[in-house]
C-alpha cells in the first residue's frame, strides 16, 4: 500500500503573531529559568516569590512555548 497514512498532518507555517507569541514565552521562560534570583528581584519582576518558584514558572513558560509551536506547526494531533 502506497501513499500517506491517514493520520498524516501537513506541516503548517507559523503566522507572524504566532512567532511573536512563541518568542515572548521563550524570552520570559528563559529569564525566569536561567537568570540569577538577584536579577529577578532588582528588575521588578520578582513579585516577592522565592527562586524555586521562579524556576518552575520559567520551565512552565518554556513548555508552553514548545507546546504552542508543536500545535501550530502540526506536530501534535489536533
Amino acid at each position: 500500500m502506497t501513499g500517506k497514512p491517514n493520520n498524516f498532518v501537513k506541516n503548517q507555517k507559523l503566522s507572524t503573531s504566532g512567532m511573536v507569541a512563541i518568542a515572548i514565552l521563550v524570552i520570559l521562560g528563559a529569564f525566569y529559568a536561567l537568570a540569577p534570583h538577584d536579577l529577578h528581584i532588582s528588575s521588578g519582576f520578582g513579585y516577592g516569590l522565592e527562586h524555586t518558584i521562579h524556576l518552575v514558572l520559567g520551565f512552565i513558560l518554556l513548555a508552553a512555548a514548545a507546546a504552542y509551536y508543536a500545535k501550530q506547526t502540526g506536530m501534535m494531533k489536533k
